[in-house]
């Protein structure tokens, strides 16, 4: 990893840039965002944040009093954390894929940096940590934070043999080095720890025996007490944190109701039943601090809710969000204190937008737009839509709209999610704000598979892949054109990931439904797929036994997932096709693309593979994003026409 140099950060984008057209240049969509990964500190005066100056990415420390800030050079690390130790150090985590001798193939090497804003210094946190096991990714977790010091707790595998132990680590912010806190085991998981560093929790998993168990030491003595003991879990349980009084362990379980909900555990292994659910809402993730203690909960679906343990706290919440109605209002950070709120705004009108609320003031108030090159007027329309599938399930999604013009036979682009275990929601999602910007109808459906709508509506998608999740985008598209909203002779499927994997199986299935297909680091081969997840995983391992559910509903043989892999069906396909590949891919190598490249010239087929050298899944480096939605543009504009440029 680099070192850092502090330079000095200016706020060129807090002023605005003056930009008053209507339809900005692709560079202000491809380009990464101008404010990313924001931050409060925990005593309310500095704002930190991942920034951009021109090609270099900065982690900007800004004093919200003086507007006063610094920048620190972290170009060329791919950053995907950020948060506060204490209002003295910012601990960020980056990640790279690369090569160790003795190790097969990449693997995806993760760290974690302090830096000390009153100094200027950075550490690398566990460098040159006696008995770091070398070959680890997920490198640079943080679990909790020692009050009276100021040190870090963080987990790492230790040891240099083949089954090295899960321990847990504390570390000076300023110095870097880690030292024993407490000894794991190979089946530890997680670890929990209270400010004083009493560990509340470990969590483990066995692979092979597929068991799940949880210990505390809730006993006089100290010693190890199993509250939680499972058999027969096909994939590790979350313990989610603690409760506000430190008195139970807070699950994210699956209710009768088939919705997400958070139910706690005493210290001694009494059920305590139900904390925080609801019956119409999966819940997205906790609201917890550095030390997992978890305050409430965040709601999925197509907006974002919260639910919270304090009802002043959650008066206040809903207050913001009732200002930002057509949008997805999101609390990113908060104070010590929780006098301050940070929330991110991006929807209807609001392009990405950070805002600061005082609770005790009672003041919401605007810091910085996350793409200050586009403006207000230029941000589409973004709606949230149902509509039926052949099976009659009621399949959610988002439409994006060109801005001031009727939805009247326009041209369509469907943007299937990744994942498939994710979803679309509103906001302002940079490729489809493009493509509506430029006249584009832009439908995001959420098919059965995806989260945040139930276990059920997940579990309908096992053994579906080209099946009825297939279906549910096709019944979408005709949905529009029945509705005399889409030209159905000029229709985009685009998709990236699993999204890459419904845009090849669209091409391969729904021949005559598109003009276009374009598939972004896309699964062609299930078979394959599946072989390599049992190369990386091991056959037994419960990440094979997913995909095996997902792909097939467990019925994984050869020939359930050939009449499943597009590359199979290459001689179906009647539109051309993109493929976009990074050629670091470790979530889905390479090799997917050139396959499926491969059998569509086989059949003489029009398909123009672009691969990046030394990018991974998410095309993260700077300019990357940028070249890759010019090749969209310039693919989709040819074969259905549009605005381009």
């Amino acid at each position: 990893m680099r070192r850092f140099a502090v330079i000095i950060w200016t706020l060129i984008f807090f002023a605005g840039t003056g930009f008053s057209q209507s339809r900005p240049p692709i560079e202000a969509y491809g380009e990464l965002p101008s404010m990313s990964f924001a931050r409060l500190s925990p005593d309310g005066q500095k704002l930190a944040f991942v920034g951009r100056d021109a090609e270099r990415n900065i982690l900007v420390v800004l004093d919200l009093e003086t507007n006063e800030s610094i920048g620190i050079n972290i170009n060329e690390l791919r950053t995907e954390k950020v948060e506060w130790s204490d209002s003295k150090h910012i601990v960020f985590q980056a990640f790279d894929n690369t090569r160790l001798t003795g190790y097969r193939g990449k693997f995806r090497y993760s760290a974690a940096f302090a830096i000390n804003v009153e100094t200027g210094k950075a550490r690398q946190l566990l460098r040159n940590t006696e008995g770091l096991y070398p070959a680890q990714s997920g490198l640079g977790h943080i679990v909790g934070r020692l009050e009276d010091s100021g040190r870090l707790l963080m987990p790492a595998f230790m040891g240099t043999g083949r089954n090295p132990s899960y321990d847990l680590l504390r570390v000076d912010p300023d110095r870097g080095r880690g030292a024993n806190h407490t000894r794991g085991t190979t089946d530890t998981i997680d670890w929990f720890v209270d400010r004083d560093g009493t560990v509340l929790a470990q969590e483990n998993y066995d692979n092979k025996s597929n068991r799940y168990w949880v210990r505390t030491r809730a006993t006089e003595n100290g010693s190890w007490k199993t509250v939680l003991d499972q058999r027969d879990v096909s994939r590790p349980r979350g313990l989610a944190g603690v409760s506000p009084d430190r008195d139970a362990l807070l699950f994210l379980w699956t209710g009768e109701n088939g919705f997400t909900e958070l139910r706690g555990i005493s210290m001694d292994g009494e059920a305590l039943g139900l904390m925080i659910g609801r019956q119409d809402a999966d819940i997205n993730s906790v609201v917890s601090d550095i030390n997992r203690v978890v305050y409430g909960v965040e709601y999925g679906g197509l907006q974002p809710t919260y639910e919270f343990f304090d009802q002043d706290l959650q008066n206040d919440v809903d207050s913001v969000q009732a200002t930002f109605p057509e949008t997805s209002t999101q609390l990113f950070s908060w104070t010590d204190d929780w006098s301050k709120l940070l929330f991110f705004v991006a929807g209807t009108g609001q392009v990405g937008n950070y805002y600061i609320f005082d609770r005790r003031e009672k003041q919401l108030t605007f810091v910085s737009s996350s793409r200050s090159g586009i403006p207000q007027d230029a941000v589409a329309d973004v709606l949230t839509v149902e509509y039926r599938a052949s099976d009659g399930l009621t399949i959610p999604g988002v439409l994006t709209v060109p801005a001031g013009v009727e939805m009247d036979r326009l041209p369509l682009i469907v943007m299937p999610h990744g994942g498939p275990e994710s979803h679309d929601q509103v906001g302002f999602h940079w490729m489809a704000q493009y493509f509506a910007n430029r006249g584009f109808l832009v439908l995001q459906p959420n098919f059965r598979g995806s989260d945040g709508f139930g276990t059920k509506f997940i579990q309908a998608g096992h053994g579906e892949w080209g099946g009825a999740m297939q279906q549910d985008i096709t019944d979408g598209v005709q949905a529009l054109i029945r509705g005399g909203q889409a030209d159905p002779d000029r229709i985009c499927i685009v998709g990236w990931s699993y999204g890459g994997y419904a845009a090849l199986a669209g091409g391969a299935f729904t021949p005559d439904l598109y003009k276009c297909v374009a598939a972004i680091a896309p699964v062609s081969d299930l078979a394959r797929m599946l072989s390599d997840e049992k190369s990386d995983h091991g056959k037994d391992h419960w990440v094979v036994g997913y995909w095996e559910r997902a792909m097939a509903d467990g019925d994984a043989t050869r020939d359930v997932l050939r009449e499943r892999s597009p590359a199979m069906y290459a001689d179906a396909f009647q539109a051309p096709v993109l493929l976009i590949h990074g050629k670091d891919d470790l979530i889905v190598p390479a090799a997917q693309s050139r396959r499926m490249r491969n059998a569509l010239r086989d059949a003489g087929k029009s398909v123009r593979l672009v691969e990046y050298r030394g990018e991974d899944h998410s095309l993260l480096s700077p300019g990357a994003r940028l070249k890759l939605l010019q090749e969209l543009d310039t693919f989709v504009h040819e074969h259905i026409g549009g605005e381009t440029g």
